[in-house]
C-alpha cells in the first residue's frame, strides 16, 4: 500500500496514515492524529475540555463529563489490564445550530481504526458502544457553541 518499501526510514504510519513522498513523515488521513507516524494524540488546549486527556479503564465504572464545552476535545481510554473497554454515552447535548460534520462525538472503538468511526450528532442518551478493543479514542468536535456530554467507561 502506498509504496511501503520506498521509505525504509519510517517504521510505519499508524491509524490510516501513509508515507509522504519525501519520506520525512506520514500524512495522517485522520485529522486528529499528528505526524510523524500518526500515533500522537493532540492535547486539550481549552479549559472546557478539562486538563486530562488520557484515562485508564478498570472493572469499576468511571465517568467523563464536561459541560459548556466550546472547543474540540480529545480523550484516550485504555484498558488497565488488556481487557476490552465498554463505553456508554449517557448524554450528548448539542445546540440546535450544530452541523453534524462539524459538531458531535467521534468514537474510534474498533481494533481496526481504518474503519470509519462512530459519529454521534444531535441530542443522544444511553448509547452503548460495544466493547471491541482495549483502546477507545473519543473526539468531541465543537466550533464554539456551549455543548455538553457525559460518558461512562469500564473494562468489559
Amino acid at each position: 500500500m502506498y509504496c511501503e518499501n520506498k521509505c525504509n526510514n519510517l517504521h510505519g504510519c499508524r491509524k490510516r496514515g501513509f508515507p509522504l513522498n519525501n519520506c520525512i513523515g506520514c500524512y495522517c488521513n485522520i485529522e486528529h492524529f499528528i505526524s510523524p507516524t500518526c500515533d500522537v494524540y493532540p492535547a486539550n488546549e481549552h479549559i472546557s475540555c478539562g486538563t486530562k486527556n488520557f484515562f485508564k479503564s478498570k472493572w469499576k465504572t468511571s465517568y467523563l463529563k464536561h459541560t459548556n464545552v466550546t472547543r474540540s476535545c480529545f480523550y484516550l481510554i485504555k484498558s488497565s489490564n488488556g481487557k476490552k473497554v465498554a463505553v456508554t454515552i449517557k448524554s450528548l447535548i448539542l445546540q440546535p445550530q450544530c452541523i453534524c460534520h462539524k459538531c458531535g462525538l467521534i468514537i474510534f472503538y474498533r481494533s481496526d481504526w481504518s474503519i470509519l468511526p462512530l459519529r454521534l450528532c444531535g441530542n443522544q442518551s444511553n448509547v452503548k458502544i460495544p466493547p471491541l478493543n482495549k483502546e477507545v479514542y473519543i473526539i468531541f468536535d465543537d466550533f464554539g457553541l456551549p455543548n455538553s456530554f457525559s460518558i461512562t467507561y469500564r473494562n468489559a
